[in-house]
């Protein structure tokens, strides 16, 4: 019996995610995105290396790590530091 496609709210990277995951089982999906097309919107993420295998399950590694930006020179500790600068501590701007 044929299973109704699961929906996804939002072609962000949760949804897309979800959607490649979803396809390797393979169950379908479909994928709700209130723009017209994908892109950047100008934002960066920061996805720690440890994440990375994830990727890697998703099947587009080798993508992504031709992609990736390693960021040197902070510790967590600097980044953290920082972010309690910009939001203050209560973490809202």
């Amino acid at each position: 019996m044929p299973r109704n496609p699961v929906i996804i709210a939002g072609g962000g990277i949760g949804g897309i995610a979800a959607a490649c995951g979803l396809a390797q089982k393979p169950i379908a999906s479909v994928v709700l995105e209130q723009t017209a097309t994908l892109g950047e919107i100008g934002a960066g993420i920061q996805i720690d290396r440890g994440a990375f295998h994830c990727f890697d399950d998703l099947g587009i590694g080798a993508q992504a790590a031709v992609r990736n930006h390693v960021m040197s020179g902070m510790t967590p500790e600097q980044w953290y530091d920082q972010l309690v600068w910009l939001y203050g501590p209560s973490g809202k701007k």
